[in-house]
Formats: structure tokens, sequence, C-alpha cells
């Protein structure tokens, strides 16, 4: 029993090491104080509160919070303890408490490890097992810190909580600061902290301002830092080690670097879409689609970019990097609409880049080309750099079918179940497949596209208003 209890104990207190620094407070001029949780945990219990001192004395009334606790009282691991508990005696399983602490926390200034040790020791004390608490408390940390980025936060505000104040600075941040700048006016400690970073190779912020918002890559390069994670790596080494860590989900596959208009974004396994942000994580198997005059474009982990046009349609079927071996294997799947991709440069022989449409598959490698796809299933590629393997696509290139199939689907463009021999695309070079083509017809080919297409696909593909993160 005592045996179990020590490795229980040093779990836990692995958890809480790696999610110390994760997660950004939504008011970052706020102390630890059990007001500002109570009004974060009445928003997730859906429990009405006009503010956080209206949320305290609500959750005192339905006894989750006990009566003798005011609204600046610090939360200490004993005080999240008996939050906890006080969730599981009001109804929520043991499990559900511990995530909903730990999530709560993300939102309020309390110390993230106070709210996972709380949670997981109530829960130990109801009865319920060790492990899945600390995985649901895990899964509440990760949760909240998807969730840091979706509403602004300053560049300022975050610097100033994690870098600047000796109350919530990180550990971490005591290689970039210099020796007094809790001292220093707002606008003066900030820009000491960024020299500092500029100093170590992270550049990241240099020409910013305190009130520019914070974006998730930001975000991230700021949160590796701040685990203890060397500077100068590269941003998929970064994100690589905050996965490690357990700090993003696996599947975070990538950010958005810059958008316009409205573009909606649709889960893998959800019906509705979600109007984007800026500051969304890019997931394995996301599909993106743009409204009208709406572009977008994402950068993923191995440095590649994807601009995607308005009326745009497009999956990610595969992503996999690892930034040990500059090894990436990346599967778009265009539908409908155009887009622009640059690759990033890749030491590995072994990596591939390619997208697929309707009626033709294009292996990239260190290019920059646009793809096109029309809902007819006429596909073209243009390649503006470097140069492109362009093949016909077969049935095997096809998406599994859906289980149920939209009302009014247009029928398949035919395909031929053997892979045809490639074209070469070179740069300065466009080819197309038009869907009424014999399956087993080569792509067109390549020859120069014209001026007019040449500026349609730039006008496309071109963000002239970028919105900031909201």
């Amino acid at each position: 029993m005592m045996a179990s209890f020590r490795r229980w104990k040093k779990s836990l207190r692995n958890i809480a090491l790696s999610t110390s620094l994760l997660l950004i407070p939504a008011s970052a001029d706020a102390d630890n104080n059990a007001a500002d949780l109570a009004f974060e945990l009445a928003k997730k219990l859906k429990i009405a509160a006009a503010d956080p001192a209206a949320a305290l004395s609500a959750l005192q009334d339905q006894g989750i919070i006990a009566p003798g606790v005011g609204a600046s009282a610090p939360v200490t691991a004993d005080l999240a303890k008996a939050i906890a508990a006080g969730m599981i005696k009001a109804g929520q399983r043991p499990e559900a408490a511990a995530r909903l602490l730990a999530s709560s926390a993300a939102a309020a200034a309390v110390p993230i490890q106070v709210a996972v040790q709380g949670g997981v020791a109530a829960a130990a004390a109801a009865g319920a097992d060790v492990g899945a608490a600390a995985q649901a408390a895990t899964e509440g940390a990760v949760e909240g810190s998807a969730a840091q980025v979706a509403g602004p936060m300053t560049k300022g505000k975050y610097i100033e909580r994690f870098f600047v104040k000796k109350a919530t600075r990180g550990a971490g941040a005591a290689a970039y600061i210099p020796p007094g700048v809790e001292s220093l006016p707002a606008a003066e400690a900030y820009s000491a902290v960024v020299k500092g970073l500029a100093a170590k190779g992270e550049k990241d912020l240099v020409g910013s301002k305190p009130g520019d918002p914070l974006s998730r890559a930001e975000f991230l390069s700021l949160s590796y830092l701040l685990e203890g994670g060397e500077p100068g790596e590269s941003f998929g080494a970064k994100k690589a080690f905050l996965k490690k860590k357990g700090l993003i989900e696996p599947d975070d596959i990538g950010t958005i670097k810059s958008y316009q208009g409205e573009v909606t974004l649709f889960r893998a396994g959800q019906e509705e879409g979600k109007k984007m942000t800026g500051n969304e994580a890019v997931r394995f198997k996301d599909v993106d689609e743009t409204g009208f005059d709406a572009r977008v474009t994402l950068q993923f982990d191995d440095g590649s970019t994807l601009t995607v046009s308005e009326d745009t349609a497009l999956t990610v079927d595969e992503m996999v990097y690892n930034p040990k071996t500059d090894f990436r294997s990346i599967r778009l799947r265009l539908r409908s609409g155009t887009i622009r991709v640059v690759t990033a440069k890749s030491t590995n022989p072994k990596s591939k880049f390619s997208i697929v449409t309707p009626t033709l598959v294009a292996g990239l490698r260190g290019t920059d080309v646009f793809v096109s796809a029309a809902a007819s299933g006429d596909a073209r590629i243009t390649a503006n750099d470097g140069n492109v393997s362009l093949r016909r696509a077969t049935r095997r290139d096809r998406p599994p079918p859906a289980v149920a199939p939209p009302p009014n689907q247009p029928p398949l463009p035919a395909t031929p179940a053997d892979v045809p021999p490639p074209v070469n695309v070179a740069a300065g070079n466009s080819s197309a497949v038009a869907a009424t083509a014999p399956p087993t017809a080569p792509p067109a080919p390549p020859a120069p596209p014209s001026p007019a297409q040449q500026a349609a696909d730039n006008a496309a593909t071109t963000i002239t208003a970028p919105a900031p993160p909201q």
C-alpha cells in the first residue's frame, strides 16, 4: 500500500511539473484568488454569475466552496482539494471534478499544479482510480491550454505574468530576464525581456509592442522556454518537446499564420463547424471550408505553408514530421477551390509531400505551387518554383466512402486502377487534367500558364487584409 502511494505521489508530481506553466490566465493582472477560480468554474458548471464575487457566493450556496472562504483567499492545494470534493459531493464524478478544476485554473491566476494536485487528491479520497483521475486532470490542463489563445491575450500581459512578476514567474524565465526587471515600468520591462530572449536566439517578439495580440505560435514558443526547453530550436522541435510532456495534443500539426474573411473549421467527427479566430491548432484530419472572400494561410510544423482561397474544401489526410531526422510525410486532399503550397526544404530523401485532387496527384519537393480543383473534377497545377511530379489519380487515391453521402453529391470522375506514369512539371509551367479525359490519358503536356491564369491564382491566394487573432 505504501509503495502504491509513493508511485501515485511520484506520478502526480510529474504531472504537476509538466503542466505548471502551460496555461495563460484570462486576466493577467489578477492574483491567485478563490473568486476568480469560482467565476471560471461557474461558467463550466453552467451556474449563472455576473462576476467573480457572485460566482463565489453561488458556489458557496451549493456547498461546492466552504462559506468561510473569502474572495481574495489564495487557492492552495488544500483549498483546491476541498473545492473538488465539494463538486463530487454535489454530484460530479471524481474524474470529472479533477478535469473541471484543472481546466478552470487555466482561465484564472491559479497555479495549475495546485489544481491538479487538489483535484486528484479529492478523487483519490472519494475512492476513484488514481490513474484515471490523474489522466482526467491532465486532459483538463491540455483542454485549458487549447482554449487559452481562443480569446485575446496581449504579448505584454503574457510577458508580465510569466517573465516579470515574481509571484507568477516561471522557473524557466530566469535565463531571459535582467536583475530587477520587476521594478521597471511595464513598457521597459517588456523591452528588457524581449532583448533577453533575442540574445538567446529567440526573436519571435523582436519589433513587437506590448499591446499586440499574442499568437498561438508565440504562445507555444514561450511555453517551451518556460518548461525548460533549449533556446534556438526549430518550431517543430519545440512542439515535439511540448507533445512529449503532454502539454499539447499529439494531433496538433500546425498553426494559423494569417487569415482574412470568415473561415469555418470542421474537426474530424464533428457535424458543426466553428468560426476560426486565428488561434486554433491545425489538427490531423481537419477540414477547412472557406466562405466567399475568405482566405487562410496555415504553417505546418516542418515549416511548409499552405494558403487556402475562398470557397475551398480541403482535408489534411496525413501529417508526420520528425524534427530529429527531418522526415516528413504530408498528404493534402483538395476537393474544390485553389490553394498555394510552399514546401520547406527537407534533408531527408525519404520525405514526401503530396496533394490529391479528384483527378490528379502531385508530388512536391522544395516547391512553390498553385493547385486548383473544380466541382466537376477538372484540376490544374502550376509550378512557381521547383519541380512537381504529376500523375493521374487512381482508385487507390480516392477517399473512403462516406457512411451517409450528402444528397445530390456529383459522381467522382473515372479513374484508372493502376498508377499511370508521372509527368514532370518544371518551374514556370502548368499542367491540367480534365474530368472528361479518358482514365488512362496522362496529364496535359506542361506549358507556361497564361498571364490571366497566373494573376487569378495569385489573387485567390494573397491575403491583403489579415485579421488579428480574436
